[in-house]
């Protein structure tokens, strides 16, 4: 069961409160943090031309068994993943931009890292501690939260995480936060899964145009907006020239946020 928000904003509470500088930091932004939270969204990517036609004949993001056995092991047996703010998976052809999911408050979990990442690429900044399966199982189970809670849980973590909020969304692939991630664990290469919020789905989720949550589709090659069904045309987007499709993607996110908050 995913903890109560109460219990993971002390966790992260107690990390702002040792640090001085990171906790006037987190006062500094906490306005800025707390606007830009909701409205973050929610990005799905996917790629293999077989799966992503599939995906627009069906009109479902279909949930698949969950990535990770420590997942599997705390009740989370399916899932759709994704990232929120940002284009973080660094494979794949086309982005799917969702609106946050809070109208499935009992279907969706969140925790502040990619939980693909704890079979390999994420470790523990304190090599002392042990971290085997049972390790990994145990820190998810303490930083697993409802997926409504999510944007609860953002502004306080953005706040706690940088000097700008926006920074969260223009990182790059390879990037750090200006304060080290509340929860323990690093990348070896600074991959930003490591601290970008990860959403996950425990159902299939419906992406029809027009309908509840799909807002953008973002594409690396023009020819393959061609051969969209008609309706979602409309809310395709490709890629500018030179511009990698997770930039793309952040760029989209930040102008939506400036033009909302004018």
């Amino acid at each position: 069961m995913p903890r109560a928000l109460t219990e993971i904003l002390d966790a992260l509470q107690r990390v702002v409160t040792e640090d001085d500088a990171r906790s006037a930091g987190s006062r500094s932004c906490a306005s800025g943090a707390a606007k830009l939270a909701p409205r973050l969204a929610w990005v799905h990517r996917t790629g293999g031309a077989t799966d992503w036609r599939r995906l627009f004949e069906t009109r479902r993001l279909r949930a698949e068994s969950s990535g990770t056995s420590y997942e599997r092991a705390l009740g989370l047996e399916r899932a759709v993943y994704f990232f929120v703010g940002a284009c973080a998976f660094p494979t794949g052809t086309l982005a799917l931009v969702m609106a946050p999911f809070a109208a499935r408050p009992d279907a969706s979990t969140f925790t502040p890292y990619d939980t693909g990442a704890l079979k390999k690429h994420l470790i523990l900044a304190d090599r002392s501690l042990p971290w085997d399966d049972d390790a990994k199982t145990q820190h998810l189970r303490e930083h697993l939260g409802g997926g409504a809670d999510a944007g609860a849980f953002l502004g306080p973590y953005l706040a706690a995480h940088f000097r700008d909020p926006l920074d969260y969304v223009r990182a790059g692939q390879h990037a750090s936060p200006d304060f080290a991630p509340y929860h323990g664990l690093r990348s070896g290469t600074q991959d930003r899964r490591a601290w970008t919020v990860e959403t996950r789905v425990h159902e299939d989720v419906d992406v029809a145009p027009g309908g509840e949550f799909l807002e953008e589709i973002w594409f690396e090659d023009h020819d393959l907006v061609n051969e969209l069904p008609d309706d979602f045309k409309g809310i395709a987007r490709v890629i500018p020239d030179g511009v990698r499709l997770e930039s793309a993607v952040a760029q989209s996110i930040e102008a939506r946020f400036r033009r909302a908050d004018e």
